[in-house]
């Protein structure tokens, strides 16, 4: 019985994998996709179904016999969602499970002692709403590193934002919620659906909130180091005039020069096939460094700007979000 249970309950997983990226399939397709009888395929199918986890809907037939049915993720079966968490606004990106039906809603902050607040306010509307079912997940991005075990470490640009309360909220509605740096969010949704999709080595330089920071990706993977603080530069201390200072803390122009310094040695180090470059609108400290970089890094780099830009953290949030949730809904199958 139990190797029968267990072999069932991997079919499951599989057919519910195969269909959280958001297709329509016919059983038949479902069948052929993982080599599948037909009588078991339609048996998980119908169980799904009855679970509210996948739907069928009618697809126009030839005009002979039954019209054969599609078989889809169900509207209702979770909301995902992504959160930018900002000095003075919060950035909520939610939809369903396959991470393809999605909104996006800004709240203005002007007083960052709101800022919790603003967060949970948020994040009660859309447990009241469901807007694609019950909440299943949510990411949100801090200005700040986060320790490999989730806990928001230095240096914090918000320190306003009161995580302790927002995970008893989270623990008192039993929803799973995970903080993450905001520049390693922006760097996976470049990875996995922006200007680095191509890329299995890169580095994105971001300017937020008057920080820059670096997101690395290492062989395909996201590198956070040893105490998820890597790429944070405001660490880097920078001789200038005679003083030591923070690269974060240096005159505009030393700054600009100091970036574009410390991310070619970076680009020549880490032997990275591209570098991306994201200037925060209003901002200036990376106004000329993606110039600067070509000029010094004696190698093949390509230097470009990024896809997503100002986006690019919320919709990091999200994709990781949706991520985590079909890890969770696939266990629990």
């Amino acid at each position: 019985m139990t190797i029968v249970h267990n072999l069932r309950h991997h079919n499951r997983e599989r057919v519910m994998g195969l269909l959280l990226n958001g297709e329509n399939l016919s059983r038949t397709d479902i069948a052929v996709a993982l080599g599948l009888s037909k009588v078991t395929t339609t048996s998980i199918v119908n169980s799904l179904i009855q679970e509210n986890f996948l739907i069928e809907t009618t697809k126009a037939g030839n005009g002979t016999g039954r019209p054969a049915g599609l078989v889809e993720l169900h509207p209702k079966a979770g909301t995902v969602v992504g959160i930018d968490i900002q000095t003075d606004a919060v950035h909520v990106l939610y939809g369903d499970l396959s991470g393809k039906q999605t909104q996006l809603e800004s709240h203005q902050v002007k007083d960052s002692k709101n800022i919790t607040k603003t967060v949970l306010n948020a994040l009660k509307k859309l447990q009241l709403e469901q807007p694609n079912g019950g909440l299943r997940q949510v990411v949100m991005a801090v200005p700040a590193p986060v320790t490999l075990d989730g806990e928001i470490s230095s240096p914090n640009r918000l320190p306003e934002l009161n995580a302790t309360t927002i995970k008893t909220w989270a623990q008192q509605t039993k929803i799973q919620i995970q903080f993450e740096n905001d520049i390693n969010l922006a760097t996976l949704a470049e990875f996995e659906q922006g200007a680095g999709t191509n890329s299995q080595n890169f580095a994105l330089l971001s300017e937020r909130g008057g920080g820059v920071a670096l997101g690395l990706i290492i062989e395909g993977q996201l590198y956070k180091g040893a105490a998820g603080q890597a790429g944070e530069l405001a660490l880097i201390g920078w001789s200038h005039k005679g003083q030591l200072s923070s690269v974060e803390e240096l005159p505009l122009e030393a700054r600009e020069l100091a970036l574009a310094q410390v991310c070619s040695v970076v680009a020549v180090v880490l032997d990275l096939e591209l570098f991306l470059v994201h200037q925060q609108a209003g901002g200036a400290a990376t106004l000329n460094v993606a110039d600067r970089i070509r000029k010094f890094v004696l190698k093949p780099v390509t230097v470009s700007a990024s896809h997503y830009q100002d986006e690019g953290t919320v919709r990091g949030a999200f994709l990781q979000s949706a991520r985590l949730a079909q890890l969770e809904l696939l266990a629990l199958i």
